[in-house]
């Protein structure tokens, strides 16, 4: 996660999925299944850049983001670590 170029942006990056049956990420702010600030579907968007941009975040405040990964079989969950910044 970096600053952006605009105020109140991060940039938020991570390694695709290896998993092939993955098949979305949601990006929460907070720790857990908060408020979901993104969402990257891989069934319709296949060649999606791993990188989403977060706008009207809290300049200059530290805000904390989580990724959950969506696996098909079984309807499972996974949950990352949140991770902070502080938008620009």
């Amino acid at each position: 996660m970096a600053q952006g170029q605009d105020r109140g942006e991060l940039i938020v990056s991570w390694a695709m999925p290896i998993r092939p049956d993955v098949v979305a990420t949601v990006i929460y702010e907070g720790a857990g299944a908060g408020k979901a600030r993104a969402i990257v579907n891989y069934d319709t968007s296949p060649n999606a850049a791993p990188r989403i941009a977060l706008h009207g975040l809290p300049s200059g405040q530290q805000t904390c983001l989580s990724v959950a990964h969506l696996v098909s079989t079984g309807d499972s969950v996974t949950f990352s670590p949140p991770v902070c910044a502080a938008a620009r």
